[in-house]
């Protein structure tokens, strides 16, 4: 589990990836231990996720909610899993085996970013603002997302930026379109 001080230097970074500050990579424990402990992330970020579902209104669409939340709740665990798994897996197939774990570990902060700027939207939607709003705030947010996953890409592998643009679109590709969908199924959304 991450420390209390280098949680505080890794949401510093975070901050200044936020701002697409080009020193936000040394604020974070790049080592392969650090790595390990970004995943404990997980654990803190899975209310909000279960939030986020329910404030969109997924559980609407089952009949059996405990099948939802259990193939949900594995589901969320894949989510967290296949993408760092596919970054140890592509990194050393383009000569980036060094910044591997250092890659894995921003991209676990990151998710503490991505979350800190949907909760707005969560509560937009909990509020009941109009599923118009909320749609173009949520592709604004995609966008945003996606920027900022292309340049954590671009600075800590040390790739080109078409190269991290398209890691982040086909990243949100997997996540969202393939393995989310699988779950929802799974889930007896229908």
């Amino acid at each position: 589990m991450p420390s209390w001080i280098e949680s505080r230097l890794a949401i510093q970074g975070l901050l200044r990836l936020a701002r697409f500050n080009p020193d936000f990579v040394r604020f974070f424990d790049r080592s392969a231990s650090g790595a390990l402990r970004s995943f404990w992330l997980m654990v803190p970020l899975y209310p909000v996720y279960l939030l986020q579902l329910w404030a969109i209104g997924a559980t609407d669409l089952t009949k059996d909610t405990t099948q939802f939340f259990f193939a949900m709740s594995v589901g969320y665990l894949n989510l967290c899993l296949v993408p760092p798994l596919l970054i140890a897996v592509i990194a050393p197939m383009v000569g980036r085996d060094a910044e591997m774990p250092g890659c894995i570990t921003v991209y676990n902060w990151q998710s503490v970013l991505n979350v800190g700027a949907a909760l707005p939207l969560i509560l937009l939607y909990l509020g009941g603002v109009s599923a118009d709003v909320t749609t173009i705030l949520s592709q604004v947010l995609l966008l945003v997302t996606l920027a900022w996953e292309t340049y954590l890409l671009t600075h800590t592998l040390r790739v080109r930026l078409w190269q991290a643009a398209l890691a982040a679109v086909a990243d949100h590709f997997i996540t969202n379109w393939v393995l989310l969908s699988i779950f929802l199924v799974l889930g007896g959304v229908s």
